[in-house]
């Protein structure tokens, strides 16, 4: 079973779990995770800890998702993913899914899974199972010890990956050979240069039987 699965637990009301906050502390927790991948965005690389984004995910849930009457904020990724669209951020499921996971380790976000019993057709018959819904999602400001989770680190395909491999090996490979042209080089006119210092009677008299 999967990982997201055997956590799931019933929610029959979402308000024992969701945390209803004002625009004041919405807008708190934006700046802290602003300032957290800013402070932890060494020069010349592009993310920190969040990444940005980690942060186009936070602006969308707390703007198109958050139900300031009761703090639910419950979106699929495929609605999430629709929205940022919608606002010109384009990022894969992929990227998402690390971003709502970089937000967890933060503190930033508190994700619930959950599930609930319904009827479903398997197989033309009519089942009652149990079905996952999508995630409670809870906003807070980033813990003490925030600033110390490891950056994200982008790991290649294993294809992507060989093929770098084989061509930094091809080029090393290359420059090895030029080297030791330049080095052979001088050595291989070396007679020559003998000759043109003793002038031209040293290459005959050397090469007389």
């Amino acid at each position: 079973m999967r990982r997201s699965r055997r956590e799931c637990i019933f929610v029959p009301d979402h308000k024992l779990y969701s945390t209803k906050l004002t625009h004041g502390e919405l807008d708190q927790i934006e700046r802290h995770a602003r300032t957290l991948e800013k402070a932890t965005r060494p020069k010349g690389c592009k993310n920190g800890v969040l990444g940005q984004c980690a942060l186009d995910v936070l602006r969308t849930l707390r703007r198109k998702f958050y139900n300031m009457a009761d703090g639910l904020c419950c979106p699929s990724v495929s609605k999430l993913r629709k929205a940022m669209d919608e606002d010109g951020h384009r990022w894969s499921r992929s990227s998402i899914f690390a971003a709502l996971g970089r937000l967890e380790l933060t503190g930033i976000l508190g994700r619930i899974r959950r599930h609930k019993r319904a009827w479903v057709t398997i197989g033309g018959l009519l089942r009652h199972t149990t079905v996952q819904m999508s995630n409670l999602y809870t906003l807070s400001r980033p813990h003490a010890a925030a600033h110390l989770v490891p950056r994200p680190r982008k790991v290649l395909p294993a294809a992507v990956r060989v093929a770098c491999f084989l061509s930094n090996l091809g080029r090393s490979m290359s420059m090895d050979e030029a080297e030791s042209k330049q080095r052979t080089g001088p050595q291989g006119n070396l007679f020559s240069s003998f000759s043109g210092a003793f002038g031209e009677g040293f290459s005959e008299t050397v090469l007389r039987p």
